[in-house]
């Protein structure tokens, strides 16, 4: 079923025939892995297209030393987050995975003796397959696409089923020794990036719903968009998403709701615009500042941009990292900034009215001059 939704889920069907040929299993199970496999691989790339716009080979044609580093860092992306100010142990700790797997191949194809536990080893040899299927589809959005937290699993697995494999097959105990102790000291240098899973996710979650609201006013600066991919990646991808109208583009998107083409309120909020600043995109500025809801005393969640007549312009969403907000609010809640995109507007003035509930606005107090100015690459 994975290789309905994912690239990688194709690799298990040809593991699983290599495997099956080297437990020699009848000729009839061999065949029926073939045919299935054959079926799925052509249903999968039936009408299929590159989510980069490059095709599957060009990355490892083109830059082979480039996707084997991805490759390393993909499967040492765990101690990356135990040591993030160390990037290159993620390298070396893929380079230990990579080898670790290596010796077991020989292992299992050099040596007259069958080894135990043969699908440890198939199932490390699929997470390094994953790893360059990844690799050569990702290569164009970045290295750092390869340490993204949810690929730390892969990592994880492949380097447990190597050890394993290699610890249930070493013959003497003076070559398990070296193993337990190797198992130990990963378990610890992982145990150090733990702690991370009892922080709050409020800063990436909201670098990343940012991230969506800049590409949905056409922003690319890396400033608001370093959360999701790099810049020239987004500028290929984004544009075919938002034609299909997929993900964040949909009519229908829960995250970013259409907004009202008119607004109007005689409400009053405690708040202001901090400061208007222009992106790289033509006519589109970003805008900060805080808004508080008169009624409850907390920070309003989104705030529209608009021009003093009430048409909207835009939109900016609540949870900036503020802590100089305390003094002017007294709310102990340090995410109380908000960061939003607008179009420029005609008479160079934008306000900023807070989003209640019940479909209710509330004014911030002053107007904002917007000035027309390039911003520096």
């Amino acid at each position: 079923m994975a290789a309905m939704s994912m690239a990688s889920g194709l690799l298990v069907l040809p593991v699983l025939i290599v495997m099956a040929l080297y437990l020699r299993l009848p000729i009839s199970n061999i065949a029926a892995l073939a045919v299935t496999c054959a079926a799925t691989w052509v249903t999968y790339f039936h009408h299929w297209t590159s989510p980069t716009g490059v095709s599957v080979t060009a990355a490892i044609t083109q830059h082979p030393l480039g996707v084997f580093e991805y490759v390393m860092l993909y499967l040492g992306a765990p101690l990356f987050y135990s040591f993030p100010s160390w990037p290159s142990i993620a390298w070396i700790f893929g380079a230990v995975t990579i080898t670790g797997v290596a010796i077991g191949v020989w292992r299992a194809v050099g040596t007259d003796e069958r080894p135990r536990a043969i699908a440890l080893l198939a199932t490390a040899l699929f997470l390094v397959g994953n790893a360059l299927i990844t690799a050569s589809g990702r290569y164009s959005l970045g290295l750092d696409s390869a340490m993204v937290s949810r690929y730390t699993t892969a990592g994880l697995l492949a380097i447990a089923c190597t050890v394993l494999f290699l610890w249930l097959n070493a013959s003497k105990g003076s070559v398990r020794t070296p193993i337990e102790n190797c198992i130990a000291l990963l378990a610890v240098l992982i145990f150090i990036g733990q702690p991370l899973a009892l922080r709050s996710a409020h800063v990436e979650v909201y670098r990343k719903q940012i991230g969506g609201l800049a590409l949905r006013s056409h922003v690319y600066d890396s400033t608001y968009t370093s959360g999701l991919f790099e810049a020239q990646a987004l500028r290929s991808i984004v544009p075919r998403a938002q034609a299909a109208g997929l993900s964040i583009f949909a009519p229908d998107s829960v995250d970013y709701p259409p907004l009202p083409d008119h607004v109007d309120s005689s409400a009053k909020c405690d708040g202001q615009i901090d400061e208007v600043m222009p992106t790289k995109t033509a006519g589109v500025f970003a805008a900060r500042g805080w808004a508080v809801d008169p009624d409850t005393h907390k920070y309003v969640q989104s705030v529209l941009l608009a021009t003093a007549d009430g048409r909207v312009l835009g939109e900016a969403l609540t949870g900036q990292s503020r802590n100089d907000l305390r003094q002017h609010t007294g709310i102990h809640n340090e995410y109380g900034g908000w960061v939003g995109f607008f179009q420029s507007p005609p008479d160079r003035q934008v306000v900023a009215l807070g989003v209640l509930s019940n479909g209710r606005y509330c004014a911030l107090t002053d107007a904002r001059a917007v000035f027309t100015r390039t911003p520096l690459d």
